[in-house]
This record gives C-alpha cells, sequence and structure tokens, in this order.
C-alpha cells in the first residue's frame, strides 16, 4: 500500500491496522517532516520526523488522530520542523521543543502583563481560566467562601505546549460550553484564549493564533428587571434585609450602575451633598472617569451612612483584604427567596432603572446618561420599552379622535386652520 500521499480525513480514517507486534508509517506529502504511525490496535499518531543539523534524525510526538484534525497536525509539524531545523545539534533539537511555553506559562505572563499595565478586572479573567481553561485551586479563592467545582465543560490544557492549542480543539470547546446553554460564557472563553494568544504573537512567543478561526455564538441580550408586580415584594423584602446589604442594593436599584463599582465606592468621590458621585476611571468600564447623578431613596441612604461613617475610606466597608464589600451573593439569594422572586440576577437591577426610564418616555440619550453608557448602542436594549411607552401616549391621541369624530361625524380641525 502507497505510504506516501497528502493526508486527509477520509484517508487517514481509511488506513488498515498493522500487523501484530509492527506499526506502519505513512508520510504526508504536502507538509515535509509529517508522519502518521497506525499501530496494530489501531491507534494513528502524527509525529515529526526530521534531519537536525551535524546529528541523527529526531521524531517529535504531535498527538493522536482524529483529536487533533490534519490541518491541526500540518500546523504544528511546521512550526516543530522550523525548531529543529534552526538547531545545532540534537541535544539543541530536544532542547528546543522542550523548551516550548506552555499554555498555562503563556496565561500567566499575560495576566502579569495586564496586571502591570494597570487593566482591570484580573480576577475575572482568572475566575474565567480556572473554570474553563486551567488547574481548579482546591481553595476558595476569597476567605470564607463556598468551595468551587469545575464546570463538565472544563478542560485543563495548562500542561499543553502552546503548539498543541488548536481551532478544532477550541472548536469542541466552544461547542460543548455552547450546548450547556451558556453561550456568553463559551464566547468569552474563546475570546480568552484569544487575547493569551495575542500577547504571545505581540511578544513573538507564538506563531499563530488559533481562537482567531472560531466563530462566536450567537448571543440573546437579557432583558430582565424588576416588573411593576415584583416591586412591592422586591421593596419590602429589601426593608427587611441586614446592612450594608440593603443600602448597597438601593443604590444599584436607584443609581444603576454596576456592582463592583458600586461596592468599591468611596467618600472621596461621593458628593452627597449635591447629590453626585464621580466615578473613577479605574472603575468605569471603558477606563474614563464619569459623573452620575444620586438621587432619591439611594440620596437617603448615603445621607445616613455619611452622618455615621464606618469607614474614613469605603462607603460600603467590608472585612476582605480590599477594605470593601464583594461578593453579594448570599445576601442576594436572601433577598430573593424573601421575595419570592426567581430568575433576577443583580446586573439586573441596573437594567431596572433604564427599564423604568424606557417605560417613562425619556430618551436614550438620557437614558445612557444616567445609566453612565459611553456607547449609544449599550442602550438601544431599552429602545423596545421606550417605543411601547410612546406607543401608549399616541393610544390616548387616537381614542381622543375616535371620540371627536364620534360626536360630530368628522374629525376636528386643528387650531389656525378653516
Amino acid at each position: 500500500m502507497e505510504t506516501s500521499f497528502p493526508f486527509t480525513e477520509a484517508r487517514l480514517r481509511a488506513l488498515p491496522l498493522s500487523a501484530a507486534g509492527q506499526r506502519t508509517t505513512y508520510r504526508d506529502t504536502k507538509q515535509p517532516g509529517l508522519q502518521l504511525r497506525v499501530s496494530a490496535g489501531g491507534a494513528k499518531t502524527f509525529c515529526v520526523y526530521r534531519r537536525v543539523r551535524n546529528g541523527a534524525p529526531e521524531r517529535v510526538t504531535i498527538g493522536r488522530w482524529p483529536d487533533i484534525t490534519v490541518d491541526d497536525a500540518r500546523r504544528q509539524a511546521a512550526g516543530l520542523v522550523a525548531k529543529l531545523a534552526a538547531a545545532e545539534s540534537p541535544a539543541a533539537a530536544r532542547r528546543a521543543v522542550r523548551a516550548e511555553m506552555t499554555f498555562g506559562e503563556l496565561y500567566d505572563a499575560y495576566l502579569k502583563g495586564r496586571i502591570t499595565a494597570g487593566k482591570k478586572r484580573p480576577d475575572l479573567i482568572r475566575g474565567l481560566w480556572e473554570l474553563y481553561l486551567g488547574p481548579l485551586p482546591d481553595a476558595p479563592r476569597k476567605a470564607h467562601a463556598s468551595k468551587r467545582e469545575k464546570p463538565a465543560d472544563g478542560v485543563d490544557w495548562s500542561g499543553k505546549r502552546v503548539s498543541e492549542i488548536t481551532v478544532s480543539m477550541l472548536a469542541q470547546l466552544h461547542r460543548r460550553i455552547c450546548a450547556a446553554g451558556k453561550e456568553r460564557t463559551a464566547n468569552k472563553v474563546i475570546a480568552l484564549v484569544r487575547a493569551i494568544y495575542g500577547y504571545g504573537l505581540d511578544h513573538r512567543i507564538v506563531i499563530d493564533n488559533p481562537a482567531v478561526g472560531i466563530t462566536f455564538a450567537p448571543e440573546k441580550e437579557r432583558e430582565r428587571f424588576v416588573q411593576g408586580g415584583e416591586l412591592p415584594r422586591f421593596l419590602a423584602a429589601l426593608e427587611q434585609e441586614e446592612q450594608p446589604w440593603r443600602d448597597y442594593f438601593t443604590v444599584l436599584l436607584y443609581v444603576g450602575y454596576r456592582r463592583a463599582a458600586v461596592a468599591a465606592m468611596r467618600w472621596q468621590d461621593l458628593d452627597v451633598e449635591a447629590g453626585i458621585w464621580r466615578v473613577p476611571g479605574e472603575r468605569a468600564k471603558n477606563g474614563d472617569p464619569i459623573i452620575l447623578p444620586v438621587a432619591g431613596p439611594a440620596l437617603s441612604a448615603l445621607l445616613k451612612r455619611s452622618a455615621e461613617k464606618e469607614s474614613p475610606v469605603w462607603v460600603f466597608p467590608g472585612g476582605g483584604r480590599t477594605g470593601h464589600i464583594t461578593s453579594p451573593r448570599k445576601a442576594w439569594a436572601r433577598l430573593l427567596a424573601r421575595a419570592e422572586i426567581q430568575d433576577l440576577w443583580v446586573h439586573d437591577l441596573r437594567r431596572t432603572l433604564g427599564s423604568w426610564l424606557a417605560m417613562s418616555g425619556v430618551s436614550l440619550p438620557a437614558i445612557g446618561r444616567a445609566l453612565g453608557h459611553k456607547d449609544p448602542r449599550s442602550t438601544e436594549v431599552y429602545a423596545r420599552l421606550q417605543t411601547e411607552a410612546v406607543a401608549a401616549v399616541v393610544g390616548i391621541a387616537h381614542d381622543a379622535m375616535a371620540t371627536a369624530a364620534a360626536n360630530t361625524g368628522k374629525l376636528p380641525t386643528p387650531r389656525g386652520q378653516k
């Protein structure tokens, strides 16, 4: 049987088993050095077999087919061939292959670079990595937090060489997470891998980015907010909540800003007399400082806290290393159970303010200003509710027109016209 041919998925699938105790080697005519070795048990393994300068040929295993596709094997083989060709000796070639950075090491370098540059949200990146791409520590990330479990669709690829992470592996991971109903999380995982390899490209650690070839799954925009029928129960349950969570959720509901920024609110950024909160750039999503109005129940709560300051720095002090409160998960669960409300996220409080503004007929630019949106597209989710509010007003005009027509037999003539 021919042992040299252009590898295809169909050709590799049709290859026969080797004789007992033997192994058959096939060579790809498209990628120099790429081979496939087939055992008597049916295992089909990609490898690179290439002569090294001043020495004998070296064989480097890539991985099993079909876990690694033909295209992925060729891409890895090209990188390995380049390393072997540049080596001055067989020992140097082996060192070059062994010295290739692992995926975990590249992630560590990427995260360290972000922290050094002062970029935000390292904890969110670390959490996503630990759940879906790397090892999950036995101890919780935060003191007194419950132990986390790795999702069934998560992996630990931290020990793999960076050249071993392929498009097909990422596509399979993305599909598995999407199949669990977590399309947004799946997209975030791929975006993280794309960012990690982008860092590697910038620093000439890798030669390509396998995550670029993954198409993101469509995400349905969440529209959940506290409905009119739920508001009485929610507010009654909120009144029974212990401090500081009662005031914290009150500010979230009536100011409508992001929960992490509200948790880290400082007295120096707050002017309770003027009803103004100056959100510093490091707490704003886009990095630019913004000014938000504080009024109503939120202002009342903050005025009371200002009169009874528990901390000279933090509006909502906490016992953790940050000095302020962090995770509201337990308090939020208590609040929802007390109010008998389901499927409501803390972030939905931000959407609640925007939704009620839209239903009150407030313009989209004004809603965006109230919520601190820099990008007008972030406010478009409220366009439907605003249209419904306007339609209700138009309905009032329609009723008036119908009444006038029924009483006079004709529509009324606008003022100034004959």
